[in-house]
């Protein structure tokens, strides 16, 4: 917990110059600096159930939503500091708590709520939907603005404010991000590297490229153009060759937005408005798909599979729950942040994968606001307490970083995470699409936006119009 909550003071140094250090003894700093935690109200609910619908992505098993209602233990540490804070908030508070798994879809999840609130149906006190959807509840009044809630208060530590900040339309909150799960933390990107091969080219450390700056797009490409050979010798590159880097189409705005790109901003109104068509953002856009794209050294493993696990690749672009599931490897691999776009740009960018973002809302249906602000509280701070570090000290540093300096680079990243509206508000698809250029390796982001950007800032204004006529 204490890594966790000192994350900016543990790796500052590496938003430093290079050779500047900045030593600290955590464990005296956890008494000065971990703040006591705000009190939060006990009621007697009177037996009340609280269900949570959960969206799905796809069948992708590690971004499903499984923290909230464990039925027992079963020896896994995540599984078991669930169950415990299900039991305690339901003996606590005299209530049960029951979750509705979604389907394989996201779509059919989304509509299932819609359908529901249509009908005057109270399908669940609260849903998480993911924010490739999300935008498809912010008319018709599905959602109620969260600010309504009773027994809340954003601004603790347990909600994570510059997201939901990210979230505010119009000076309304319609959905927020916090510790009620650890989805968040399993959407973290980050990148993986393998050290044996660092070694074999006689490349500087990663870790020692982060703390001084120079851990930038170019010299991941120059390491990567360096690495990637044709192994078998028949001419192609194929799975079974040696790779720069690996990726999944779904990261690519993982590294867009570490290099300073955002598709929407939030105006003084609250109001998105497309930015990435701005000059300084489409001319990175194009040099950052270019490179990414490169088949020569870069791998889309949607286009030819494997390699990192099979020590043939010297990135991968993962996420958190796939650093977890890379514990499986014999192999030594190292963890750092995805790059700068370049030296000139001040501060490493570690984000979220928004478009897989579970946003918290409350449909609305809900008839009992006052109960059901302070269960999301309660659900949130005790996530906070004794979910969240679990999850964080146990699973994903003790059990999958290979070294001190990976836990450090681990702290680093959590500590200074960033988020784009436009991945976490995807209207009309536009966010998701630019991910799927890498499907065909098309890097021509003006066509792209002459294509698609004027249906979604026609979506932005129907949105904004219905958020802004709501009358609650």
């Amino acid at each position: 917990m204490l890594l966790l909550l000192c994350a900016v003071i543990i790796l500052s140094a590496c938003s430093e110059k290079a050779g500047e250090t900045k030593e600290t003894n955590s464990s005296a700093e956890s008494e000065e600096t971990v703040p006591e935690l705000p009190a939060v109200p006990v009621k007697n609910f009177g037996g009340k159930e609280f269900v949570i619908f959960t969206s799905n992505w796809w069948d992708y098993a590690p971004f499903m939503v499984l923290d909230l209602c464990p039925e027992e233990y079963n020896g896994e540490p995540l599984n078991d500091a669930a169950y415990e804070r299900k039991t305690k908030i339901e003996e606590t508070y005299n209530c049960k708590i029951s979750q509705i798994q979604g389907v394989y879809d996201t779509a059919p999840d989304t509509v299932r709520l819609q359908t529901a609130v249509r009908a005057g149906d109270q399908l669940c006190d609260f849903a998480m939907m993911r924010g490739l959807y999300f935008t498809n509840l912010l008319t018709d009044n599905f959602l109620i603005d969260l600010d309504q809630l009773d027994n809340i208060d954003f601004e603790n530590p347990w909600w994570k404010k510059e997201c939901s900040d990210a979230l505010r339309l119009g000076g309304k909150r319609f959905g927020v991000s916090g510790n009620i799960s650890t989805a968040e933390i399993t959407l973290t990107a980050m990148i993986c590297f393998n050290k044996a091969i660092v070694e074999d080219f006689g490349f500087e450390s990663p870790y020692e490229l982060v703390k001084s700056g120079n851990w930038t797009l170019d010299k991941m490409v120059e390491m990567s153009k360096a690495v990637a050979h044709d192994l078998d010798g028949d001419g192609v590159m194929t799975t079974a060759d040696r790779w720069g880097m690996n990726y999944n189409r779904d990261t690519v705005w993982n590294l867009l937005n570490s290099c300073g790109v955002k598709c929407l901003e939030l105006d003084d109104e609250g109001y998105p408005e497309i930015v990435i068509d701005k000059p300084e953002y489409l001319s990175k856009t194009q040099n950052i798909l270019e490179k990414m794209f490169d088949e020569s050294y870069s791998s889309n493993n949607r286009r030819i599979t494997g390699q990192f696990g099979e020590q043939r690749a010297l990135f991968v672009f993962s996420w958190a729950n796939g650093v977890i599931s890379s514990r499986v490897y014999e192999f030594d691999f190292g963890i750092v942040p995805l790059p700068k776009y370049d030296t000139a740009q001040n501060d490493y960018m570690p984000n979220v994968y928004g478009l897989g973002l579970p946003v918290t809302c409350v449909p609305s249906t809900n008839d009992n606001l006052e109960d059901t602000g302070l269960f999301m509280e309660v659900l949130s701070y005790e996530g906070y307490k004794n979910l969240v570090p679990v999850y964080y000290d146990n699973v994903l540093k003790t059990k999958s970083a290979r070294d001190s300096e990976s836990e450090d680079m681990i702290d680093y990243i959590f500590g200074n995470l960033h988020y784009d509206t436009g991945t976490l508000l995807d209207f009309e698809f536009f966010t998701q699409r630019i991910c799927e250029m890498a499907e065909t390796l098309n890097t021509n982001i003006a066509s792209h936006l002459a294509q698609y950007q004027p249906a979604a800032e026609t979506v932005i204004k129907k949105v904004m119009d219905t958020i802004m006529s709501e009358v609650k």
